[in-house]
């Protein structure tokens, strides 16, 4: 847009890094309330309003991949309660429906339990302004498999998840995830308090602000 480098100043939004935090006891508790299996690898897909750009078939496609591939994943699904209809008839098509559990309508105070619990985020959205819920998942201890899309890419730099430029890479990643994650743990919540806090977004806000005046 004929701007130089110079003229821009970068500012990344940021998450509260004190909710998103490591529950170790994350999957002991949910399955207490939903009698998910604690012996497999538990993937987690956000999809919020499943629009086009959110790719959730690429999603349960990867778990019937893991499957082909000698895995048993568990696919949960955080999503509203009009999405669950079309999420159960993706599962069915790719055969995997008796895996994937439906949590609908899930409240922000039981977002980090859900983080925690799984072993990597699955967020193939090919389109994002940012990308917040990979700083919530990484906050929560938990790497992601994602699209290069908003924050992932450098994100990806850090060593806190892959990022795919394709559907087959997607898929290899996710399996890649499945046999050996990432761990991040309490150093995944560090890195957000040090990088995309609120605090630091509005100090680096008023310092660009104070350059001007």
């Amino acid at each position: 847009m004929g701007f130089s480098e110079g003229n821009v100043s970068v500012v990344s939004n940021g998450i509260d890094h004190e909710h998103f935090v490591p529950n170790p006891k994350a999957r002991s508790i949910l399955n207490e309330k939903a009698d998910i299996a604690l012996d497999k690898p538990l993937i987690l897909s956000v999809p919020a309003d499943g629009t086009r750009r959110k790719n959730l078939p690429w999603v349960l496609k990867a778990i019937r991949y893991l499957v082909e591939h000698g895995q048993e994943p568990v696919l949960l699904v955080v999503g509203s309660t009009r999405l669950k209809a079309k999420t159960m008839r993706l599962a069915s098509k790719y055969d995997v429906l008796d895996r994937v559990r439906y949590f609908e309508d899930v409240s922000d105070d039981d977002m980090p339990l859900f983080f925690s619990a799984c072993d990597f985020l699955a967020h193939p959205s090919v389109r994002e302004g940012f990308g917040f819920v990979l700083l919530e998942a990484i906050s929560c201890g938990r790497p992601f498999v994602a699209m290069d899309a908003g924050v992932a890419q450098e994100l990806a730099g850090k060593g806190l998840g892959y990022v795919a430029t394709s559907e087959n890479e997607f898929m290899e990643f996710c399996l890649r995830m499945a046999e050996r994650p990432l761990r991040l743990w309490n150093r995944g919540n560090k890195f957000v308090k040090d990088n995309y806090s609120w605090d630091r977004c509005a100090k680096e806000t008023v310092k660009v602000y104070g350059g001007i005046l």
